[in-house]
């Protein structure tokens, strides 16, 4: 008789791939700006695939202070999440992630957005005048006059549809594909 059991896994986890479109070693040009305005601050994106927003991330200098939210938007302005940043450092990438991820639809417009309570926010102005930047499955538009990208509004917490310049604020989402 033999008593060596074969186990027999119920499922086996395979590691799930998340996509951001700037990695951790990118930086902007420009760190931080003079203004000490808040404002909510975003970066208009789409997707190839379906799949799931399941957190924020933003380029930070360390004279942004304060508390800072991320928020991801419908291109027509309805708020579908929004989370506090926490444990932040004092500067480079932030991330925070929503309680439950949230679906996105493929090749549609989204928002994601963070508020900089006190300003001095990263802005490279320019940036999506001339280019889109993709990292498939994800890629931020390239800014035009029916619909700028580098987008924001002053005040708490607005949804941000202004856009001024083609600036990138280097405002980053975490995203994973559908299976």
């Amino acid at each position: 008789m033999n008593s060596n059991k074969i186990v027999i896994p119920k499922f086996i986890q395979v590691p799930v791939k998340t996509y951001s479109l700037w990695d951790s070693a990118s930086v902007p040009g420009t760190v931080a700006v003079s203004e000490t305005s808040p404002i909510e601050i975003g970066l208009k994106f789409n997707s190839h695939v379906a799949g799931y927003v399941s957190g924020v991330r933003f380029y930070k200098s360390k004279w942004n202070t304060g508390i800072h939210r991320g928020h991801l938007w419908s291109v027509q302005g309805r708020l579908l999440g929004s989370v506090t940043f926490t444990k932040e450092t004092s500067q480079g990438w932030q991330q925070a992630m929503f309680s439950t991820a949230i679906p996105v639809v493929a090749n549609r417009t989204y928002i994601v957005s963070y508020n900089a309570p006190h300003g001095r926010y990263t802005d490279d102005e320019g940036y999506f005048a001339q280019k889109s930047v993709a990292n498939t499955p994800l890629y931020a538009l390239r800014n035009n006059s029916v619909s700028p990208n580098g987008v924001y509004a002053y005040g708490s917490g607005g949804f941000p549809n202004k856009g001024q310049k083609a600036s990138n604020y280097w405002v980053d989402l975490v995203f994973t594909a559908s299976k």
